[in-house]
């Protein structure tokens, strides 16, 4: 069996997988885990979020959405039309977000942490219930629920990386947050130095400035931050998100014998424009509702870790299993 045929059957077999009205289980209350409930919930399934926190997630204050300095593959170019509309008319208060236009179109810098109590707000108001408190796949089918939802870096690190070492991994990174910023971001061309400093730099309004940058100390990101703004006061962050092994979000289920758990994570940098696409479409295909972009996302299985040698060696009841 052909590794694609091997990903769309395990996408068509799952195709309405989930009752209308189920109880569902998200562990992680983070960017991945409320937009993943936000889109269940519009499913008519009754959805727990349990995490320890009273949102999940990094401590990084700000975050872009649907931004690119360069073209970017179909899956990307899905996302960011889809997520560019679900920016442009939240359902709920949008004051975290601010719009801009760049090289490729719309973008948007957003503060994240208003925006993740905004959007717990608003599925509070949903009849989302949150717990704070950890959970897993063995106590979440104690509990009852029907499915159970991975939508958190270390639970998800964990439970791949047991199966197959190496799938996922944590990238760390050192964020950089001003306050009451008023000199201007751009820099010229000759001012070489501050220029090198200003990558993945954001902006967002007249009080607010933000650098990420990956693999750096604490120590690094102080460093770039006064070279930035010397006369400013840096908040130093530093946060470790999880990125699959080629990058790509994970979405969907092992095969298996039924029940599995459901990963909804690994969207590294841009979990502001996947997750809200990927959530919507997750949601839809849990429903039975199959569409165009099944053909750009059923690859995004955590099932492509799998070795090419084991999907020649797997039965079609092994596969009919999931």
């Amino acid at each position: 069996m052909k590794r694609q045929e091997f990903h769309d059957l395990l996408w068509r077999k799952g195709l309405g997988s989930l009752q209308k009205g189920s109880q569902v289980a998200i562990a992680g209350a983070g960017i991945s885990g409320l937009h993943l409930a936000a889109a269940l919930v519009g499913h008519g399934y009754r959805v727990s979020v349990f995490d320890p926190e009273c949102c999940g997630g990094l401590r990084v204050p700000m975050m872009h959405a649907c931004h690119a300095s360069k073209p970017r593959p179909e899956l990307w170019q899905r996302a960011t039309t889809w997520s560019r509309a679900w920016y442009t008319q939240l359902p709920f208060s949008a004051r975290s977000v601010q719009r801009h236009e760049g090289g490729y179109g719309t973008f948007f810098t957003i503060r994240t942490r208003p925006y993740l109590r905004d959007l717990r707000d608003y599925l509070d108001q949903r009849d989302v219930q949150f717990v704070r408190k950890s959970i897993d796949f063995a106590e979440a089918r104690h509990l009852g629920f029907s499915a159970f939802f991975i939508a958190t870096g270390q639970a998800t690190q964990n439970a791949l990386n047991a199966i197959m070492p190496g799938a996922a991994q944590p990238i760390a990174g050192g964020e950089t947050y001003f306050g009451n910023v008023n000199s201007d971001p751009f820099f010229p061309p000759e001012d070489v130095t501050r220029l090198a400093a200003a990558t993945n730099f954001m902006r967002h309004g007249s009080r607010a400035a933000f650098i990420h940058r990956n693999g750096e100390t604490t120590a690094e990101a102080e460093a770039r931050a006064t070279l930035m703004y010397e006369k400013k006061r840096a908040y130093l962050f530093g946060g470790v998100r999880l990125a699959s092994r080629d990058r790509l979000p994970v979405v969907g289920c092992l095969p298996g014998p039924n029940p599995q758990p459901y990963f909804f994570t690994a969207m590294g940098y841009h979990a502001m424009t996947y997750a809200p696409y990927l959530a919507t479409k997750f949601a839809a295909w849990l429903a039975g509702i199959d569409d165009e972009d099944r053909n750009l996302i059923c690859g995004l299985t955590p099932a492509r870790f799998i070795p090419r040698e084991n999907i020649g060696k797997l039965r079609a009841a092994d596969v009919n299993s999931v």
